[in-house]
């Protein structure tokens, strides 16, 4: 209406205040949520590991802390090498950057978007968000933060400026969608009309596979353990060189074993750490003679590698010698090792020995 002079000359301004339509206080996805989404990521993750090939590192950069089923503990770098493990990463960041959801956001129904317009963050401020849940990390207090901040943000959401709603039907990131002017000042409205048509699918299909993640990474399983052996290599036949080689054996300390997750196998433990072998022999070769202690260890595929030791007491009997500590790593299911004595360039019979199944 406008201003009303009423008797006595008071005026009266009567105008109706104007409030942007549509406008809405955002709802923020509860800190529970949050960790229930992150938690449901995870078991995708641990599903993965288990699945994973045996040799390749399974470490994923999005939780900190190595997951692995094949033995060895992955480096820092080593997720780079692993196929699985950049799928899922590339998967998910792109998700997260243009649709604002993970899987585990799609089954609890959040959202990633930017607090300026309410749309998904786009890559390039989705990985600086990833990095800086570097800074969420210390002492967890980040983390903890939406507790009590007033808009339920992490550190990492301060620094690139994103909110976490609870909705699921986020606005589209601004290259899905036409748009005939860019945002202005704040979002009239922090939800899309209506539920995206892909979301209905997609939810199912993020169950599922958060489903089949929990099974494989913590499912019921059946596990056989081996205990740390002595293995034994025999003489085919007499060794008459100066040595006389009798017989070889290679210690280990390390136990190894198998789990299964419905019928997928996969081996535990890593490859002995601590291995030392074993050679004795009859005969005493001179004592000017030189002698060296010789082990050849042939992997499943074929590959071979010598390990040859100095030896000066040509008295002894025996003698037994520290293996290094990768002798033994990515030997396969099925390997055999060789020991021999060499005095003065000559090889003396060897004793060979075959192992099955003991080591990945």
């Amino acid at each position: 209406m406008g201003a009303v002079t009423l008797p006595g000359g008071t005026s009266v301004d009567l105008t109706c205040p104007q409030h942007a339509v549509g406008q809405v206080t955002p709802d923020y996805a509860s800190w529970t949520l949050r960790v229930i989404a992150a938690l449901l990521d995870a078991v995708i993750a641990a599903g993965l590991a288990f699945l994973a090939p045996v040799g390749i590192g399974t470490e994923f950069p999005f939780l900190g802390e190595p997951a692995s089923f094949t033995g060895a503990t992955p480096t820092a770098e080593s997720w780079f090498h692993n196929p699985w493990v950049v799928t899922v990463v590339v998967v998910t960041l792109v998700m997260q950057a243009y649709l604002g959801v993970t899987p585990g956001k799609l089954v609890t129904g959040i959202a990633v978007v930017n607090e300026a317009d309410a749309r998904p963050l786009g890559l390039v401020r989705t990985v600086l968000r990833w990095l800086a849940h570097l800074v969420d990390g210390l002492l967890f207090i980040g983390y903890l933060r939406p507790l009590w901040n007033a808009r339920r943000r992490t550190f990492a959401d301060s620094i690139v400026g994103s909110v976490v709603l609870a909705t699921r039907r986020p606005l589209p990131h601004r290259w899905l969608t036409r748009r005939t002017a860019p945002d202005v000042g704040p979002p009239a409205t922090w939800e899309a009309a209506a539920t995206p048509t892909w979301r209905p699918a997609a939810t199912w299909l993020a169950a599922l596979t958060c489903g089949l993640g929990g099974l494989f990474g913590f499912g019921p399983s059946t596990t056989e353990y081996r205990a740390p052996v002595d293995l034994q290599c025999a003489m085919s036949t007499w060794d008459s060189g100066p040595a006389g080689l009798t017989g070889a054996t290679l210690h280990t300390t390390t136990s190894t074993g198998t789990i299964t997750r419905l019928g997928v196998t996969r081996r535990m433990g890593e490859p002995p750490q601590d291995v030392s072998a074993t050679w004795t022999w009859s005969g005493h070769p001179s004592p000017s003679d030189a002698v060296m202690l010789r082990l050849v260890v042939t992997g499943a595929d074929g590959t071979s590698t010598t390990h040859d030791f100095s030896f000066s007491d040509t008295s002894a009997s025996t003698a037994t010698m520290v293996v290094p500590s990768d002798a033994l790593r990515g030997v396969g299911d099925a390997w055999s090792w060789t020991a021999s004595i060499v005095v003065n360039d000559m090889t003396s019979t060897p004793c060979t020995g075959t192992v099955t199944g003991l080591f990945t």
